[in-house]
């Protein structure tokens, strides 16, 4: 004997469609903004700098490191904030006691003296990063090679 009557019918089963769209449209934010803050840690208006070239080198970082930039006039930056000897010295301190594990990449003109940048690396490595490297642009050519 059968309870259901012959007037209803059965519906079958069907896709939240409402919530499929918030998530792809969560997702289209969520990538929008990285992208958006990726270009801006590529192209740093702050500080215009020029790095010197190198025929070598590899790329070892896979999450964002902290940027120590050398402006040609010698002016500093810690992730795009400008800062004196000391503040940059007292901000990295402050970074290297809570992380030490992050990796701290100085970015510097052509034209800075390279005693800048043994002091910029010198500061991070005092202030207790292990991780500590230079930037540098790939250029395969090398204009001592005229022999």
């Amino acid at each position: 004997m059968s309870f259901a009557t012959p007037q209803r019918q059965r519906s079958g089963p069907a896709l939240p469609l409402a919530a499929m769209v918030d998530i792809l449209f969560l997702l289209l934010v969520f990538f929008m903004t990285i992208s958006h803050f990726r270009e801006a840690e590529r192209t740093d208006r702050l500080f215009e700098t020029n790095p010197p070239g190198a025929r070598t080198g590899e790329r070892h970082f896979e999450v964002s490191p902290i940027y120590i930039t050398i402006a040609a006039d010698g002016s500093l930056a810690l992730n795009r904030q400008e800062h004196t000897r000391q503040s940059l010295r007292t901000a990295l301190r402050a970074a290297g006691s809570a992380f030490p594990d992050e990796q701290v990449v100085v970015r510097a003109d052509r034209d800075v003296p390279t005693w800048r940048l043994i002091e910029a690396v010198d500061m991070a490595r005092e202030a207790g990063f292990l991780n500590v490297g230079l930037a540098v642009e790939h250029d395969p050519s090398d204009p001592d090679d005229s022999d």
